[in-house]
């Protein structure tokens, strides 16, 4: 079954070469990055319905911009929680699973990231959103979440789409944007898809504290319900490892 499903997209750290980033990356992580479909691309039951599961390239002159980014954002994470946590990253120019396309999901060790090119809306920012989004569910799937205080944050009477199946529904329902606006920083929430579980909710946040920091910074320090979650969500980070201090602490703006 899938962990998550990241909505796709609309419309460099490292000056080394492809090769030379691929073992530096299995050399410290001990993670795998692969970037051509076929064989055991996914898990054997995501082939069949009601997944149906499939996949496109990613195109050739995208492979290096994808792992120099995915080289990058590795370094926010302490060596020893991606080295516990995450096996590998497979790379695709297009997602589709359950007839819908997606931009990103994972399984409890495994990322999938899609890029079809800038012109497509696989900016630099949206693949290292995704890539954090997708680590974040599975962090949140292996080491205990608050979430009756996390839930508490919300405003009174407030619902959550779903559960484990809520990004799902999001995106079957067109309520995926990841895109924020004031009306939802009133309430807590960082984009409408936040809206659809408590775990896609987390995951959000942490797409935007660490895919897209300066941003982060100029909400959560003009909204008391942005900054009550993450209290909450850093206080989590910091429990999973306390050299997270860095990555997770969020400096006023400018």
């Amino acid at each position: 079954m899938l962990v998550s499903l990241f909505p796709a997209a609309s419309a460099s750290a490292e000056k080394l070469d492809l090769s030379s980033q691929l073992v530096h990356i299995e050399k410290r992580y001990g993670l795998s990055v692969r970037y051509t479909i076929g064989q055991g691309f996914f898990p054997g039951e995501w082939l069949d319905a009601p997944i149906s599961a499939r996949a496109t390239a990613i195109p050739g002159n995208e492979i290096k911009r994808t792992v120099s980014l995915i080289t990058g954002a590795l370094r926010l994470y302490p060596d020893t929680v991606v080295k516990n946590s995450l096996r590998a990253v497979h790379l695709s120019g297009g997602l589709e699973f359950y007839g819908l396309n997606f931009g990103a999901t994972s399984t409890d060790d495994c990322i999938y990231l899609c890029n079809a090119g800038t012109a497509n809306g696989y900016t630099d920012q949206y693949i290292l959103r995704a890539f954090h989004h997708e680590f974040a569910h599975i962090l949140y799937a292996r080491h205990a979440f608050p979430l009756s205080e996390w839930s508490a944050c919300n405003p009174a009477g407030f619902a959550y789409l779903g559960a484990n199946d809520g990004g799902i529904e999001a995106i079957r329902k067109g309520a995926d944007s990841l895109v924020g606006e004031e009306r939802l920083y009133r309430m807590g929430f960082l984009a409408e898809y936040a809206m659809s579980s408590p775990e896609e909710d987390f995951c959000v946040y942490s797409e935007m504290v660490f895919g897209a920091g300066e941003e982060f910074a100029g909400i959560v320090n003009g909204h008391d319900a942005v900054k009550r979650k993450y209290v909450i969500w850093r206080r989590y980070y910091l429990s999973i490892d306390p050299a997270f201090i860095r990555a997770v602490t969020v400096k006023k703006p400018r």
